[in-house]
């Protein structure tokens, strides 16, 4: 059996793990992806053999993806951020296409839904019930295509509770791990400001995957230095997967946690991995989250934009 996935951008962000989730879950299924672009991210699937990776340029993709499912008879198409794909791209007939949103930028997903052909459409998916109905409920009246939850599936070759095996954190410092792009959705500078109100056994790691625009590095580095903490907060860029794994895992021995500044996500992967390996997390309070499963309680969550209590809850974790 093989599945298709098309998203512009081969990078170490969501979409990865989205990836990565599902080939997990299904190693006998062939996973074949396409992408538009290489951000630093074409070798993430090189543990995995079920995972094919083609970069393709846009202006020829639309019809390599035309052959290349005529030649796979693919049992599904998945297009993401890419309606433009959807229009172009001819599929033979008994092929189902489904469009997955994973953004929780409404303004994004209003444009992409503004261009999507829902003619060529089988269904819509979103990884979340709340996402779905907020997803549904923009859709125009001609619209008669089916909304559907895919939940995503967290790594489990990556994320795991149990002793770290590789050492990447200073071990005699608390860490908080911020995962994300450095945009204003994101909250990075609350992070930071967060950094700022704890003492200084706390450090910041943040965790980005490559950007196009160095900018918003550069911003982030500038707000770290007027916020006081830029001796307390480190950068990395493009981490592996397993990494990532081992530096929850080691975090978990520190004392340490995930700490989410978002504004809104459609999931919020960052937080299913944690748990996964039993890091507490500290995070503004999101609709998602509810849909998390939590049994033993790591995930505390503070009013949206409240960094005191944000600090606060890092703080009595702490001394249990």
């Amino acid at each position: 059996m093989k599945k298709l996935i098309v998203y512009p951008n081969a990078s170490r962000g969501g979409v990865a793990a989205v990836i990565r989730g599902r080939a997990v879950a299904e190693p006998q299924t062939e996973f074949h992806c396409i992408f538009f672009n290489d951000r630093g991210g074409r070798d993430a699937y090189s543990d995995l053999p079920n995972v094919h990776v083609r970069v393709v340029q846009k202006v020829r993709s639309h019809n390599y993806i035309s052959y290349s499912a005529r030649e796979h008879n693919y049992v599904q198409v998945s297009v993401i951020a890419s309606p433009e794909t959807v229009e172009k791209t001819e599929l033979p007939e008994m092929t189902p296409l489904v469009y997955e949103f994973h953004s929780s930028n409404m303004e994004i997903i209003a444009r992409e839904i503004d261009a999507l052909a829902f003619n060529k459409l089988d269904r819509i998916v979103a990884p979340t019930r709340f996402m779905a109905q907020k997803i549904a409920s923009s859709l125009p009246a001609r619209s008669k295509v089916q909304t559907d939850v895919q939940p995503n599936l967290v790594d489990s070759t990556s994320f795991y509770a149990g002793p770290a095996r590789l050492h990447q954190l200073d071990p005699v410092r608390i860490p908080l791990i911020w995962i994300g792009r450095f945009d204003k959705g994101k909250g990075f500078t609350s992070f930071l400001r967060l950094l700022s109100l704890l003492p200084d056994s706390y450090v910041g790691v943040a965790v980005t995957s490559i950007e196009n625009d160095p900018a918003r590095a550069a911003e982030f580095l500038g707000e770290a230095g007027a916020a006081g903490v830029s001796a307390r907060v480190s950068l990395l860029l493009n981490l592996p997967q397993f990494k990532l794994g081992e530096m929850y895992r080691e975090a978990v021995s520190l004392g340490g946690a995930l700490i989410s500044t978002s504004l809104m996500e459609s999931f919020g992967y960052a937080v299913a991995e944690a748990l996964a390996c039993e890091l507490p997390i500290h995070a503004f309070e999101l609709p998602v989250f509810a849909e998390h499963d939590d049994p033993a309680g790591r995930l505390h969550q503070v009013p949206i934009g409240d960094v005191i209590a944000l600090a606060d809850s890092v703080q009595g974790v702490a001394r249990g």
